[in-house]
């Protein structure tokens, strides 16, 4: 789930937009007055939105978003007046007065975006230890011996029976050296 985070300077606005968003469905985790504050929560959720005023107690929202997370967006609430000739790359801005549909429509957007980020970095694969690959070389060498395979074909064969049994490559890899061994 994307996390949300409320910033404003007046606590009170903060809550009432937390209330606000949480009548329309919506989790909102940390609700905050300073950019201390979010970006000391930013660092200990995976992601997900800042929703803020253009100024809070201690900064102003671009230093925020400078020291935000990559993981994090941004929505500014501010006035045409108070960003002047439009918020910084990267920021949401949504001019206030503000219609509430229009709020979370960009919420939605954002956390769909989000969600579609987690799901490509975790299909990435990762780096493998030098541990893992010997042990990998091992059990492939074990099949070309043993079942007379090329070297991809082993590969494949892991591969395969990983996926079926539902087991990480390497996982299969130390069942094929058991099997064998």
């Amino acid at each position: 789930m994307t996390s949300i985070i409320i910033a404003s300077f007046h606590l009170d606005d903060a809550k009432k937009m937390r209330d606000l968003l949480t009548r329309n469905g919506y989790h909102v985790n940390i609700v905050c007055t300073s950019g201390a504050q979010v970006l000391s929560q930013a660092q200990t959720l995976q992601g997900g939105v800042v929703i803020t005023s253009y100024r809070l107690q201690d900064m102003i929202y671009e230093h925020v978003y400078e020291n935000l997370p990559d993981t994090f967006q941004m929505i500014l609430l501010a006035s045409n007046n108070m960003v002047g000739e439009g918020p910084i790359k990267g920021v949401h801005h949504i001019p206030i007065p503000f219609k509430l549909h229009e709020l979370t429509q960009l919420l939605e957007q954002l956390m769909q975006a989000q969600l579609l980020l987690a799901k490509k970095i975790r299909r990435i694969p990762r780096k493998r230890s030098e541990e893992e690959v010997k042990l990998i070389d091992e059990a492939k060498k074990v099949l070309m011996d043993k079942r007379n395979l090329s070297e991809e074909e082993a590969h494949r064969m892991i591969q395969r029976r990983s996926m079926e049994s539902q087991t990480s490559f390497v996982e299969m890899a130390k069942m094929v050296l058991a099997l064998y061994a």
